[in-house]
């Protein structure tokens, strides 16, 4: 089935018996494109599987608290397979795999130990040209000449406005008492933080990514380290597809220093072909006993 825009894709779940579902979008072909992680598997940047997954009753759909994709407003048996990312296939042939996870019953959800895929359709969308293609590789691995950048400005804007320029990014570092702060010289509890700024090969700002933790000493020893928290602003909407976290984790309390990182992974689209980029803006702060601080904020 020909679509003219990515956004346009939707599943149609007649034929499918009530219980619990999930999909994924994958090259035409692919065998693992259900799995998460898989290289063929093009809807996993969201998430993991539970983000795309619905409930069927009647023929009708209701995604799942988890999920992130939505359902047809206007027809409530089909659900929304963008965003995803654009296929390299040439021909711009995608393939919509459905597996169920599970079944409902009177006493409740039953999840299958073993879910065997049980649709799987093929789907065609505009894909980019080989040398679209070639200039968003380079844009997206650091390689673009100075001809090249110039030219993907110039004659593909639409490309420009999406990918991310590392050249026109802006990043600042801020350090504040937290709860219970005292003297720097004195141990106590600072709030750090940091924040990205990324914009477009157009100049435009793609998102604002903030992070931040709050870590306490004793003068000698990190007696705390709070997970770190992060907010996405300055969004633009006609980029910008969703985000996951991919990355949180705290490590070293007790010790001289303490480490927390947050890490995102934001998906770059344009509509008509599905996601061409992705991001992934990442706060690394390494706090210290003597109420310094190391922040960094990385990650195009």
């Amino acid at each position: 089935m020909q679509f003219g825009s990515a956004d346009q894709v939707y599943l149609n779940v007649g034929g499918l018996s009530n219980g619990v579902y999930t999909f994924a979008v994958s090259v035409p072909g692919a065998t693992n494109g259900l799995t998460d992680l898989a290289p063929d598997n093009l809807s996993v940047a969201e998430g993991d599987y539970s983000t795309r997954a619905f409930r069927i009753a009647e023929g009708i759909v209701t995604m799942l608290p988890t999920a992130t994709h939505v359902q047809d407003p206007g027809d409530l048996t089909r659900v929304r397979l963008y965003p995803f990312d654009a296929t390299p296939n040439n021909g711009g042939v995608y393939q919509a795999v459905v597996c169920p996870l599970g079944i409902d019953t009177e006493g409740g959800f039953i999840e299958l130990a073993q879910p065997k895929c049980v649709k799987s359709d093929n789907f065609k969308v505009p894909t980019l040209s080989t040398k679209e293609w070639r200039l968003v590789s380079g844009a997206r691995d650091g390689t673009l000449t100075a001809n090249e950048r110039t030219e993907l400005i110039e004659a593909y804007p639409a490309l420009a406005a999406v990918l991310p320029d590392p050249s026109l990014s802006e990043a600042q570092v801020s350090v504040a008492p937290g709860p219970g702060g005292l003297l720097r010289s004195a141990g106590g509890c600072y709030k750090y933080s940091g924040w990205k700024r990324l914009k477009s090969y157009l100049g435009f700002t793609i998102y604002r990514f903030d992070h931040w933790a709050t870590a306490c000493s004793n003068g000698s020893v990190m007696t705390s380290h709070s997970d770190p928290s992060y907010t996405m602003s300055e969004i633009a909407g006609s980029v910008i597809a969703g985000w996951s976290v991919s990355d949180r984790q705290v490590w070293g309390v007790g010790s001289t220093q303490s480490t927390s990182r947050i890490q995102l992974n934001v998906e770059h689209c344009i509509v008509k072909y599905g996601c061409i980029a992705h991001s992934y803006p990442t706060g690394t702060i390494v706090a210290k006993y003597n109420n310094t601080a190391a922040i960094t904020t990385t990650g195009i």
